[in-house]
């Protein structure tokens, strides 16, 4: 990414260092030229002034070339480090979820839920409804109904929204 920057932030300055690069040397030969013809020296200083000017503009393009790779290393660090720390939020957030998980199948457990109201409990956690969660499991509608009353009841819950909450208040 840097590179492609700095590559394009390059060659924008060359251009202008090229051109006045050139305005430069033709300048310097014009001054020569004209010295040996012996102009006068006012004519002359006039040339060396566009010289000295076109110099500077050169120093003053290199400053801003120098100025924008340092702009763009800074980025590019602030960008790692954002990078290292996405990272690091989504390790913790993957260790938080397997340990909800774990939280959720030891109480399911405790509740001594069969394994299809376990499979039928955690698509109600991800919020599916009744005709989604017959669909996955294949199976009826008012079959997936009863076992999340049968769910509810062991629970000793009054519906879905209270199972969810339940485990969902102490987060």
């Amino acid at each position: 990414m840097l590179l492609n920057s700095t590559l394009a932030i390059k060659k924008d300055g060359l251009f202008f260092i090229i051109i006045f690069s050139l305005i430069i040397i033709f300048t310097s030969v014009d001054i020569v030229m004209d010295l040996k013809e012996g102009l006068p020296f006012e004519h002359v200083s006039h040339e060396i002034g566009i010289a000295c000017l076109c110099l500077i503009l050169i120093f003053y393009q290199l400053r801003i070339i120098r100025r924008k790779k340092l702009k763009l290393k800074n980025i590019e660090q602030n960008v790692e480090h954002l990078s290292q720390e996405n990272k690091q939020i989504k390790d913790q957030l993957k260790k938080f979820s397997g340990d909800f998980h774990q939280i959720i199948n030891l109480q399911m457990e405790q509740w001594n839920f069969s394994d299809s109201e376990k499979d039928i409990g955690r698509l109600i956690m991800k919020g599916l409804n009744m005709k989604e969660i017959a669909q996955i499991r294949q199976t009826n509608e008012s079959t997936v109904r009863q076992q999340a009353t049968s769910i509810y009841k062991k629970a000793n819950l009054h519906g879905r929204q209270e199972f969810i909450a339940y485990f969902l208040e102490d987060l």
